[in-house]
C-alpha cells in the first residue's frame, strides 16, 4: 500500500527548508516531520478510514515529504479516506482539493476497499453528527499552557537550553497535531451533509456559508472577536481615539503614558 504515488503541495512556501544553523546542527536534520506523520496517521486510525496493513513498518514517512523545501501531502491516501468513507468519493475528494484539474484520476487498488474500516468511519460520522462539545480541545489548551509554564525564561536561557525546550515539544506536537487532524475531519461532516442538501433540494450549494456564518463558539474566531472588542474600546474613549489616530509610531509609548504603565 505504501507505494502509492501522487501529491499536491502546499501553498505556504518554502519555509521548511529555512531553518536557522543552531536548529539544523541539534536536530540532526529532523524537525517534526515524523511527529506530523504520526498525528497524521492516528487519526486516521482514530477516525477509522485507517488500517495497520495501510502503512509498512519500515517506511516512517508515506502520507506527508518534503522536497526542495515544499511539504507535500500524499493525496493517495486521502482519496483511501475518501473512498471508506459513506457519502464520500476519490472524485468528491478531488473536487475539494484540486477544483477543475488535470489531476490523474483515482484507480482503484487491491485492499483499498475495507468494510471493517468503512463501519467505524460511518460510527465516527454518526458519533460527530451527536456531540454536543469537544472535552478534548479543553485538554489540549490545558496541555499547552503546562508545556508554555515550563519553558526556561527566553532571555535568561542558554542556546542549548532552548533547543533542548523546542525539541521537548516533540510528542505534545504529535498528539496535537492529531488532534488537529481528527477535528478538521470532524468539522467536515457538518457543513457537508448542509451543502449536499442544499445542493440537491435548493440547487444553490453557496447556501451553507449564509446558513453556518452566524454561529458562535468558533474557537478560531476568538482573537478576531477580542480584536473587535479592543476596536471598540478604543472607538469609545476619545483620548484612546486621539493616540492612535496619531499614527503607529511611538503609539506604545503614548498608550504607556495614558495607561501608567
Amino acid at each position: 500500500m505504501t507505494s502509492r504515488a501522487g501529491g499536491t503541495r502546499s501553498t505556504r512556501g518554502a519555509t521548511w527548508g529555512r531553518c536557522s544553523r543552531t536548529l539544523c546542527r541539534h536536530s540532526r536534520g529532523r524537525a517534526f516531520g515524523r511527529e506530523a506523520e504520526q498525528g497524521w496517521r492516528g487519526a486516521f486510525a482514530d477516525w477509522g478510514a485507517a488500517v495497520p496493513s495501510d502503512f509498512d513498518a519500515d517506511e516512517p514517512m508515506v502520507i506527508l515529504g518534503v522536497f526542495g523545501g515544499y511539504c507535500y501531502l500524499n493525496v493517495s491516501y486521502i482519496r483511501l479516506f475518501a473512498l471508506r468513507t459513506p457519502g464520500l468519493s476519490p472524485a468528491d475528494m478531488d473536487r475539494q482539493l484540486f477544483g477543475d484539474s488535470d489531476a490523474p484520476p483515482y484507480k482503484s487498488h487491491a485492499g483499498d476497499k475495507n468494510l471493517r474500516a468503512t463501519v467505524k468511519v460511518a460510527g465516527s460520522l454518526l458519533k460527530t453528527l451527536r456531540a454536543k462539545s469537544l472535552p478534548r480541545l479543553e485538554a489540549d489548551k490545558a496541555a499547552v499552557s503546562s508545556w508554555l509554564a515550563s519553558m526556561p525564561p527566553p532571555a535568561e536561557a542558554s542556546e542549548q537550553q532552548l533547543v533542548d525546550a523546542l525539541f521537548s515539544y516533540r510528542p505534545l506536537f504529535q498528539h496535537l497535531f492529531r488532534s488537529h487532524i481528527l477535528t478538521s475531519f470532524q468539522a467536515l461532516v457538518g457543513p457537508g451533509a448542509i451543502t449536499q442538501i442544499c445542493e440537491d433540494k435548493l440547487g444553490d450549494p453557496t447556501l451553507t456559508n449564509k446558513l453556518l456564518s452566524g454561529l458562535g463558539s468558533v474557537e478560531s474566531a476568538a482573537p478576531s472577536t477580542a480584536m473587535w472588542t479592543l476596536g471598540r474600546d478604543v472607538a469609545a474613549d476619545p483620548i484612546l481615539t486621539k493616540i492612535f489616530d496619531e499614527g503607529t509610531d511611538g503609539l506604545e509609548a503614548r498608550l504607556r503614558v495614558r495607561t501608567g504603565g
